[in-house]
C-alpha cells in the first residue's frame, strides 16, 4: 500500500474512532422530539408503571451507549410538581382523552332534590359527581300495558332512564373536579 492510501486509512479510523467515543458519550439527547408534544397531558408507563404526565413531558437518553439501553424519563404532575426517573428501559406514551364519559347517576329518585319531575333532555349532575341526560320514566302498567295514572291524570313514573353524557377530562387540571 502506499503512503496516500494508509494516510486516508488513518484519517478514516480516526474519525470512526472520534464519532463513536462522542456517541457513548452524549447522554441528554431528546430522543423523541417531534414525535409527540410533551405539552399535552399523556399516561406514561415507564417500566410497567404507569403515571399521569401534565405537561414538560421529556425522554432522552440516559448516558449515551456506555450505560445502556436505557431513557431519562422527567415530566410535571397534576399539581405541577417534577418528576425524573433514569435508567427507564421501557417507556409508552399514549395521549389521554379532552372528553371522558362521566359516571351515570346511582339514585333512584324520581323527582330533583327540589321536587320538581325531571326533564326529558336536560342533564344533571349530583353532588358525587355522577352525571346523566334524561331521557324519561318507566311507568306503571296493567296487564293490558296500559299506564296507572295518578290522581292529576299523569302517569306514575316507577323508574327514570339516563344515558351517558361526555365532560372535560379533569386527570390535569384538578381544581375543575
Amino acid at each position: 500500500m502506499s503512503n496516500t492510501t494508509e494516510t486516508i486509512w488513518g484519517w478514516v479510523i480516526v474519525i470512526i474512532v472520534v464519532l463513536v467515543i462522542g456517541a457513548a458519550f452524549q447522554g441528554g439527547k431528546d430522543m423523541l422530539s417531534g414525535f409527540f408534544d410533551g405539552s399535552k397531558p399523556q399516561l406514561v408507563d415507564v417500566d410497567g408503571q404507569t403515571f399521569v404526565a401534565c405537561g414538560g413531558v421529556s425522554v432522552s437518553a440516559d448516558g449515551g451507549l456506555l450505560a445502556g439501553d436505557t431513557f431519562q424519563v422527567q415530566y410535571k404532575d397534576n399539581e405541577g410538581l417534577s418528576h425524573t426517573y433514569r435508567g427507564v428501559r421501557k417507556v409508552r406514551m399514549d395521549d389521554i382523552p379532552k372528553m371522558v364519559t362521566a359516571s351515570l347517576p346511582t339514585s333512584k329518585a324520581l323527582k330533583t332534590s327540589d321536587s320538581k319531575p325531571y326533564e326529558v333532555g336536560s342533564v344533571y349532575t349530583w353532588p358525587d359527581g355522577a352525571k346523566g341526560k334524561f331521557t324519561g320514566y318507566d311507568v306503571l302498567t296493567g296487564d293490558d300495558k296500559k299506564p296507572y295514572l295518578d290522581s292529576d291524570g299523569k302517569p306514575i313514573p316507577i323508574s327514570a332512564n339516563w344515558e351517558p353524557v361526555q365532560e372535560p377530562n379533569t386527570a390535569c387540571n384538578p381544581t375543575k373536579r
